[in-house]
C-alpha cells in the first residue's frame, strides 16, 4: 500500500514539475511550485509533500531549504550548469575568482569549487551536497 501511495504522489507531483519545466524554471522555490501546483489542481498544502516524494525518488534535488532543482533524468531536461546552481544558492552573486578565470580561458587550472562573490553576509565556505543531480 505504501509503494502505491508513493507512486500516486510521484505521478501527481510530476505534473507540477512538468509545468515548472515548461515555464523554464529548472531551479525553483516552494512558491514557484505552489503556483505551478495550483495550475495543475494540486492543493496548496500538498505541494511540500509532493516535493518531498519527488526528491526521494530522484526527480528533484533539494539544494537547500525551499530551493529545488529538476533532475536531468526528467524527460527533456539537460544538466544544469554548476554556475547556475551556485548563483541560485546565493543571491545576489556573481561567478568570480578561479571559476571566472577558468571560464574565460585565463587559466588552465580547473577549480574544485565554484567561487562566487556577493554583497550579502553568508557562512564561509559552505559546501552543498548535490545528491540526485546527474551531470
Amino acid at each position: 500500500m505504501n509503494a502505491r501511495n508513493n507512486q500516486k504522489h510521484t505521478r501527481i507531483g510530476i505534473e507540477m514539475v512538468r509545468k515548472l519545466f515548461e515555464e523554464g524554471k529548472r531551479i525553483f522555490t516552494i512558491a514557484d511550485a505552489r503556483k505551478a501546483g495550483s495550475y495543475c489542481g494540486i492543493a496548496d498544502n500538498y505541494v511540500v509533500e509532493a516535493l518531498y516524494h519527488l526528491s526521494n525518488t530522484g526527480w528533484l534535488a533539494r539544494l537547500k531549504r525551499g530551493l529545488y532543482l529538476i533532475s536531468s533524468s526528467f524527460p527533456g531536461m539537460t544538466p544544469v550548469h554548476e554556475f547556475e546552481i551556485a548563483m541560485a544558492l546565493v543571491q545576489p552573486s556573481a561567478i568570480s575568482h578561479w571559476s571566472a578565470l577558468h571560464f574565460h580561458g585565463m587559466t588552465e587550472q580547473i577549480p574544485q569549487r565554484v567561487y562566487i562573490t556577493t554583497t550579502q553576509a553568508v557562512p564561509i565556505s559552505r559546501a552543498v551536497k548535490t545528491r540526485n543531480i546527474s551531470q
